[in-house]
């Protein structure tokens, strides 16, 4: 009786996030988030990155030609640990190209639509 409450317990509270976990990861959605008309918007890139911060992500590294930001919550980097999907990367160039985990990114493009600060 106790050891098979231990053992479901065990399952239930060990086991089971961690096999989500990796589900997620390997199966999870990376997608691309090209922006190319964006040299009009002053400030574009500080305005960008502080668009992703409010995401839920932390800065991992800022240079000029690349920012990489990775997910906070225990949830999310519980899969981040498995194959980087709550990661995000912005490439700084004529093309600005944002990709990472679709949840992140697509959240970043409502922001560039509907954000006024980002308009001409």
């Amino acid at each position: 009786m106790l050891l098979d409450y231990t053992l479901g317990n065990f399952v239930l509270g060990f086991l089971q996030p961690v096999l989500l976990a990796s589900v997620f990861s390997f199966t999870s959605r990376k997608i691309l988030l090209f922006i190319n008309d964006y040299q009009n918007i002053e400030s574009f890139k500080d305005k960008l990155n502080q668009q992703v911060l409010n995401k839920g992500v932390r800065a991992d590294v800022i240079t000029d030609t690349q920012s990489r930001f990775v997910a906070t919550g225990w949830f999310y980097r519980l899969f981040n640990y498995w194959g980087g999907a709550e990661t995000v990367t912005v490439q700084w160039g004529d093309e600005v190209i944002v990709s990472g985990s679709s949840r992140i990114v697509s959240q970043v493009e409502d922001s560039l639509t509907w954000n006024p600060a980002f308009r001409n």
